[in-house]
């Protein structure tokens, strides 16, 4: 079984609790607030929101080191 560091089950739950809390905060702030009950544009900034924290996710994940590849031993 691979060994997964524990940086990265952090940031995967993270990104995930965002993915899923982030986007239905941002529509239920908007929806009375700033776009005077037009559904429509509080779903776009919903997914607005989605997209930027997704985006975030994958530049989080591309900058990550690469964990070193264990060589066999030679004797």
């Amino acid at each position: 079984m691979a060994h997964v560091e524990t940086s990265v089950m952090i940031k995967l739950a993270l990104f995930t609790t965002a993915m899923f809390s982030l986007p239905i905060l941002t529509y239920f702030q908007t929806v009375d607030r700033i776009f005077d009950g037009n559904a429509s544009y509080a779903a776009g900034s919903a997914a607005v929101v989605a997209n930027i924290v997704l985006f975030s996710y994958i530049i989080v994940a591309a900058l990550e080191d690469p964990i070193p590849e264990e060589k066999p031993k030679e004797e």
